[in-house]
């Protein structure tokens, strides 16, 4: 595990230790049926990540958005064959616009059975002193970033 994900990681792994998954078709179907898939925003870190390893862990598909390319190896070696790292910036808007397309050539027809928009900053301190720039990039982040995309 990367040293700087420690304490996100074991606070996000407590939020979810208590869901267990009893669908024998989201497990991978011992009936036969295909893995339930979920969607999670901003799997490099903290609860994404968290979320991330725990669904991978219980069976489900997870299709994970990562911002760099480096990201993608420390994440399937950690979350195992069921995650799937998609590279994506929540904040290019030509490239969120064309997800749905984007997600149906890489994967083919897909049916999400979950979707975490968990991609998100916080700027700290009073707005009057924060720059005009950065309060606008909060909100691309996180209300503008995926309105409407999924």
């Amino acid at each position: 595990m990367r040293q700087h994900d420690y304490r996100s990681h074991r606070q996000s792994t407590r939020a979810f230790a208590q869901f267990r998954c009893t669908d024998d078709v989201a497990l991978g179907g011992q009936y036969g049926g295909p893995k339930k898939t979920v969607f999670i925003t901003d799997v490099s870190t903290g609860i994404g990540y968290g979320a991330a390893r725990e669904f991978s862990k219980q069976g489900y598909r997870v299709i994970g958005t990562i911002r760099q390319e480096r990201d993608a190896t420390l994440l399937r070696e950690e979350c195992g064959e069921n995650f799937f790292p998609f590279l994506l910036d929540v904040t290019d808007q030509k490239k969120t616009e064309n997800l749905p397309e984007a997600l149906r050539q890489q994967f083919g027809e897909l049916h999400l059975n979950g979707l975490i928009n968990n991609a998100g900053i916080a700027k700290a301190g009073p707005i009057q002193y924060q720059e005009l720039s950065e309060i606008r990039e909060q909100f691309e982040v996180n209300f503008f970033g995926m309105k409407g995309r999924i």
